[in-house]
C-alpha cells in the first residue's frame, strides 16, 4: 500500500512538476484548502491583513476566506471580472493591493464561467507586494499543463477525481510553508 500511495504521489509530482515531498493526500479540495485557512493563515495573519478572492471563485475557495476574515477580523476583497469576456479585471488586481495584502485565493479555471485565469501574473503581483498565493487548480488540472514553478505560486490544490484517480485532495505547497502547516483536525501524513 505504501508503494502505491508513493506511486501515486510521483505521478501527481509530474503532473504539476514538483517534488514529490512537497505534496499532501488530503480528503478533498475543500479540505486542502481549509488546511491552509485554518492553519497557516490562522497562524501568520492578523486582524486588519487583507485576503484577496475573486467574483468568480468556487465556493469551496472563497467561504473558507470569508469565514477566516469575520473570525479574525480581515479585509476580504474581491477581484472583479469584466462581463464582456469573462476574463478577471487584473488592473483592478494593482487597485485591490496595498501595504497590508497577505494572501490572495484565486482559481486557475472557473467552474461557473470555463475561463482560465492568468495565475501566473496574479501570483507575480501578488508576490511583489509580498503576500502568498493559492490557486484553486481543481477545474484546470484535468485540462492543462501545470508546473507550480513556473506559475510562482505558494499553494496549489487538486482533486485527483477530476483526473481519474480516488476522491481525494491533492495540496502542493512550498516546502518552507509546508513546513508551517499544522493539523487542525487529525495528524496528516506526505
Amino acid at each position: 500500500a505504501e508503494e502505491a500511495v508513493e506511486e501515486a504521489r510521483a505521478q501527481v509530482a509530474a503532473l504539476v512538476r514538483c517534488d514529490a515531498k512537497d505534496l499532501v493526500w488530503t480528503s478533498g479540495a475543500t479540505e486542502s484548502i481549509n488546511l491552509v485557512a485554518k492553519t497557516y493563515a490562522r497562524q501568520y495573519l492578523r486582524e486588519g491583513d487583507e485576503i484577496i478572492v475573486t467574483r468568480m471563485e468556487h465556493d469551496a475557495n472563497a467561504s473558507p476566506w470569508r469565514i477566516l476574515a469575520e473570525e479574525r477580523g480581515l479585509v476580504l476583497k474581491r477581484l472583479d471580472f469584466d462581463r464582456s469576456n469573462y476574463q478577471l479585471n487584473i488592473e483592478q488586481l494593482d487597485e485591490l493591493i496595498t501595504d497590508r495584502t497577505r494572501f490572495a485565493a484565486i482559481n486557475y479555471a472557473s467552474n461557473l464561467l470555463g475561463t482560465i485565469n492568468d495565475v501566473k501574473e496574479i501570483c507575480r503581483r501578488i508576490r511583489a507586494a509580498g503576500g502568498l498565493t493559492y490557486i484553486d487548480a481543481v477545474q484546470y488540472a484535468p485540462h492543462g499543463p501545470i508546473d507550480v514553478q513556473e506559475l510562482g505560486c505558494d499553494f496549489l490544490v487538486a482533486s485527483a477525481y477530476k483526473f481519474y484517480g480516488p476522491h481525494q485532495g491533492v495540496l502542493w505547497a512550498r516546502e518552507e510553508l509546508l513546513e508551517k502547516l499544522h493539523p487542525y483536525k487529525l495528524r496528516v501524513s506526505s
